[in-house]
C-alpha cells in the first residue's frame, strides 16, 4: 500500500474502493506480520506500507504508531522540523507589466543591508496571467496566515511605491498560502537542524 495525504481524489485507488486511505490515517499497527491501517471510517490490512506524510504530521504524532516508533526515528523526525515559507500572489490586468520588468527581485530596506531580517523577494510573471509573487519566511511567513489583510495592504503600498499609484487600479485580487495551518503538512518544507543533516536516512 502507498499512503499519501495530499492526493484528494486519486482515481486508480478510488476505483478499488481505497479512497478513504487518502484521508487521514489515525493509527498504524505495525508490530505483527500484517500491518493494520485505521482511518476515520475504515481498516486496511497489508504486508508493507510506504508512508509519505510530512515531518510535521509525524512530529505532531497525528498518526498513532503501535508499537511506538524506535527512539532513533523519533529523534530523527524532530531533527528535521518544518519551516514556514508563505507566498502572497497578486493578479493584475493584462498589459500591466512590460517584458523588461519580468524577473526575480530581492528587496532590502536600505542600501546598507543593516536590517537583514527585513529582506524579502518577489517575482513578476506574465504566464499564464500577469501576476506578482511575494515570498515570506520565518515570523513574517507565520504572520501572513493570521493577519493576511495587514500584509495585503503593505504589499499594495509597496507595489504603488515601485510602479506608481495608478497601478492599483490594475490589481484584480490578492491571495496567500497558509502552509503552517495546512492539516496535511503543518509547514512548507523540512530542514535539518545544525549538525543533523544525516537524520533523513533514519526516518
Amino acid at each position: 500500500f502507498f499512503f499519501h495525504p495530499h492526493e484528494a481524489n486519486p482515481p486508480a485507488q478510488e476505483s478499488r474502493g481505497l479512497g478513504d486511505v487518502y484521508k487521514r490515517q489515525k493509527q498504524i499497527n505495525w508490530g505483527k506480520k500484517q500491518i493494520e491501517i485505521y482511518t476515520k471510517s475504515n481498516k486496511y490490512v497489508c504486508k508493507s506500507v510506504l508512508l509519505t506524510v510530512s515531518n510535521g504530521i509525524l512530529a505532531n504524532e497525528d498518526i498513532a504508531f503501535i508499537p511506538k516508533l524506535p527512539d532513533y526515528k523519533i529523534q530523527a523526525i524532530h531533527n528535521l522540523p518544518m519551516g514556514i515559507l508563505n507566498k502572497i500572489g497578486v493578479l493584475f490586468e493584462e498589459g500591466t507589466f512590460k517584458d523588461n520588468q519580468l524577473g526575480w527581485y530581492v528587496v532590502t530596506p536600505d542600501k546598507y543591508h543593516k536590517n537583514i531580517s527585513e529582506i524579502f523577494s518577489f517575482e513578476i510573471r506574465k504566464k499564464e496571467k500577469e501576476h506578482m509573487i511575494f515570498f515570506f519566511g520565518g515570523k513574517k511567513g507565520s504572520d501572513i496566515e493570521n493577519y493576511p489583510k495587514k500584509y495585503y495592504k503593505k504589499i499594495v503600498e509597496f507595489i504603488k511605491k515601485q510602479f506608481g499609484d495608478n497601478i492599483e487600479k490594475n490589481i484584480i485580487k490578492l491571495i496567500h498560502s497558509s502552509w503552517g495551518k495546512d492539516p496535511y503538512s503543518k509547514g512548507a518544507y523540512s530542514y535539518a537542524l545544525p549538525g543533523h543533516n544525516l537524520s533523513l536516512i533514519h526516518i
